[in-house]
């Protein structure tokens, strides 16, 4: 029944249930928290859908998820802090159970976008009731909520460059910016209007003086951080907004139309705005366009399942990378911008290596696929404390992995 069962060998009582597999279990296997005197044990276990899966035995929260096996795994063996795994493809691997840690958190309510602060130490949460809610990292706390951010769904989020404040919209058509307090906690600022349908995304400029709005009523907004003071840029009739992001001097933005297939980029120092190119991208619903750290580069994705990465100067597709099995929503480059993380409704992030042009490794969500989409948003932010990747999952449940600590200052 793909459950793993903890009993209580003197009583013969069931005291927990741990569940996440999606086939049959085979193997079993306890293994001591190294470095950790006094924690719970780890239970481990692997199954026939080729995955082993390590478990809280307190809390039952999953904590690592393994995958890399072609066959099911029927056989597991714990030396220290070594995991050894048998499959029916024919090998045996071997884990480090010290592999930076997996937390599946329950949420209670459904989440729907989600932001990594730039020092690593804070993560925010929207959710599709219109709720808010800050958790404190790696320990993932609660430190502020709020059921009030927005009247509807909380879309986006984007936090400024120096993590002073975040940026929220909401399917309530208006935008709303925060101070990021000592602690965590948010100090509602202003309420920006003018958008007449959903907001989409949500971007800060470099130095947090204009905040940038993508509308399904096909509209870029600039916001007067300060002032709240706002102008729009019409598409023409182009279709829906879905993303907007600035390049690093914060003169241009880049504008994904979900319709036309096409990323506008907008000199916003005219006025009016100009339109100075049109790049033309995809003939299936254009998702998401995001420019590397110096803006030499766009990676658009969208409902044609392949990453296409652009030179920004004249669209000229310097990268196609297929593998999605699905259309892809967002798409994160990390720091260095030698790499680039993907999120699909194929229920998988995969990380790319633009220079060889390869797939480094797809990491398979625990979730579901199929309608409704089992997620929507995701981030990935490398900073002092570790590459953390966070993904709300519809079902109440956000996933979050730290991939590793990689020397990035802390801002």
């Amino acid at each position: 029944d793909r459950r793993v069962i903890l009993w209580d060998a003197k009583s013969g009582d069931a005291v927990r249930e741990f569940s996440g597999h999606r086939n049959t279990v085979y193997g079993l296997a306890f293994s001591e928290r190294h470095g950790e005197p006094g924690a719970a044990p780890l239970l481990i276990a692997g199954g026939f859908d080729r995955t082993l899966r390590v478990w809280d035995t307190d809390s039952t929260a999953t904590v690592r998820l393994l995958q890399g096996h072609d066959a099911a795994v029927n056989g597991i063996a714990v030396h220290g802090d070594q995991l050894y795994s048998a499959s029916s493809d024919g090998t045996v691997r071997r884990w480090d159970l010290s592999l930076p840690y997996q937390r599946l958190l329950d949420l209670g309510a459904e989440p729907a976008s989600v932001a990594v602060s730039p020092n690593g130490r804070l993560l925010s949460v929207g959710f599709a009731n219109g709720g808010l809610s800050i958790y404190s990292l790696p320990g993932l706390s609660m430190v502020w909520h709020t059921d009030l951010a927005h009247g509807e769904e909380v879309q986006r989020q984007a936090f400024s460059a120096d993590g002073s404040l975040l940026a929220t919209g909401g399917f309530d058509t208006v935008a709303r910016t925060w101070r990021v307090l000592p602690g965590g906690a948010l100090e509602p600022l202003r309420t920006l209007t003018g958008h007449h349908d959903a907001v989409h995304d949500v971007a800060f400029s470099p130095d947090a003086s204009i905040l940038a709005t993508a509308g399904y009523d096909g509209r870029i907004g600039l916001f007067d951080t300060n002032s709240g003071a706002a102008s729009f840029i019409e598409s023409m009739g182009r279709g829906q907004v879905l993303s907007v992001a600035f390049d690093p001097g914060g003169q241009l933005v880049f504008a994904a139309n979900r319709d036309d297939g096409k990323i506008g980029v907008w000199d916003i120092m005219r006025d009016p705005p100009l339109l100075i190119r049109d790049l033309e991208v995809s003939r299936d619903l254009l998702m998401w366009a995001e420019p590397d750290a110096d803006g030499r580069q766009l990676a658009a994705v969208g409902r044609d399942y392949v990453i296409s990465v652009l030179d920004a100067s004249d669209g000229t597709r310097r990268y196609l990378l297929p593998g999605h099995e699905n259309a892809v929503f967002k798409a994160r480059y990390l720091f260095g911008g030698g790499q680039l993380a993907t999120v699909s409704v194929d229920a998988t992030v995969r990380l790319w290596d633009l220079a060889t042009e390869t797939e480094l490794f797809a990491l398979r969500l625990p979730t579901g696929q199929g309608p409704p989409s089992p997620l929507w948003d995701f981030d990935m932010r490398c900073t002092a404390t570790g590459c953390w990747l966070a993904v709300p999952l519809t079902r109440g449940k956000l996933a979050l992995y730290n991939l590793g600590n990689t020397g990035v200052p802390t801002p």
